[in-house]
C-alpha cells in the first residue's frame, strides 16, 4: 500500500468526477468502499490510485 498525496483529490475529479461517490481514503493509502459503491466507481478509484504519485504536489494558487 502506498501513501496518498495531496493531488489525489484533483486526480479523482479529473478522472471523471469520482469525488462524492461512496468511498473514503486516508493518507496512509487505505481506501474504503461502502457497500453501495458501484463497481465502475471502485474500478475508477483504483485506477487513479494505481497511477497516483504521492510525492506530486499541487501548484501554488
Amino acid at each position: 500500500m502506498k501513501a496518498i498525496g495531496p493531488t489525489f483529490f484533483v486526480e479523482l475529479v479529473t478522472h471523471g468526477g469520482l469525488v462524492g461517490e461512496h468511498f473514503s481514503w486516508s493518507p496512509n493509502g487505505h481506501i474504503e468502499f461502502f457497500d453501495d459503491t458501484p463497481q465502475d466507481v471502485q474500478a475508477g478509484v483504483l485506477a487513479v490510485y494505481d497511477a497516483h504519485d504521492p510525492t506530486k504536489t499541487l501548484p501554488p494558487q
